[in-house]
């Protein structure tokens, strides 16, 4: 029995012995090779923090728009006898575009012009009679009347015939002509349009969150579809209340120079810096 006893306690030795030396050569081949039992180092990342400037930037969508347009329609109704403008070409102020029949309003000028001379011969002998006292002063008052009203007539009519003239009311590039020579008018009729691309400006929206932050003089930069470059454009004009369905506010900048990429009505991307605040 004795001897049974000591052989249980032998073969636990062993066993536990057997244990240990399997453990430890496992440890030892997972630790890393040359590391010597020296503690090992970690890497850490730093951030030095300074104090900046920030930029408060708004992204929107907006509508490039000529600096002046304008649709030209005739200012009275008759037949439009010719057209004095190439399509797509630039005109000058006050250029003459399109003539409407005025040969009825001529003829009463030219009427008027006959009795204008006989008026003023009239007067003159009137003003002869009255020197001598040949006449009294009503008779030379009603005889000068007569002339007034005669030259009244013939501005109105200069003013009737000026209507039959579409002339460009300022210097810019026409666009498509809509009618033809022959066509009869009327002031609803469209003749062409007008504009002056000179400069451009840019018209936006952003929402009312931002209304206390935008002032006039922020930049703008922009791109448009049909470019790579950017353009750059300054806040001029703010609308002075928010759309009450959108919520947004209506800005518009200047675009200075012209740039033979940008149509007036196109899409353009907008990127707004704001007022600058100073980070905290």
């Amino acid at each position: 029995m004795r001897l049974k006893t000591i052989i249980i306690v032998i073969v636990v030795i062993l066993l536990l012995v057997a244990i240990k030396v399997f453990y430890l050569t496992e440890k030892k081949e997972q630790m890393p090779k040359g590391s010597g039992g020296k503690p090992q180092t970690a890497n850490v990342t730093g951030f030095l923090v300074t104090e900046q400037i920030l930029d408060n930037k708004i992204f929107s969508s907006g509508t490039i728009r000529a600096n002046e347009e304008v649709s030209l329609h005739p200012e009275v109704s008759g037949k439009l006898v010719s057209i004095h403008f190439k399509e797509g070409n630039f005109v000058n102020q006050g250029a003459l575009l399109a003539k409407i029949n005025d040969a009825d309003l001529q003829a009463q000028l030219r009427r008027l012009g006959f009795q204008l001379k006989l008026a003023k011969e009239k007067s003159e002998r009137l003003q002869g009679l009255l020197a001598i006292q040949g006449i009294s002063q009503q008779e030379y008052d009603e005889g000068a009347n007569q002339l007034h009203l005669i030259t009244s007539d013939i501005d109105y009519t200069k003013a009737q015939i000026a209507k039959t003239e579409i002339r460009a009311p300022f210097s810019g590039k026409i666009g498509l002509r809509k009618v033809s020579a022959g066509a009869y008018v009327t002031n609803a009729t469209e003749i062409a349009t007008l504009q002056q691309t000179s400069s451009l400006k840019v018209d936006f929206t952003i929402p009312e969150k931002y209304s206390d932050i935008i002032r006039n003089g922020d930049a703008i930069q922009f791109t448009v579809d049909n470019s790579n470059q950017k353009f750059f454009a300054k806040v001029f004009a703010i609308e002075p209340k928010i759309d009450a369905e959108t919520r947004n506010l209506m800005v518009r900048a200047l675009c200075s120079q012209s740039h033979p990429d940008i149509y007036p009505g196109a899409f353009a991307r907008i990127e707004l810096v704001a007022t600058k605040n100073k980070a905290r």
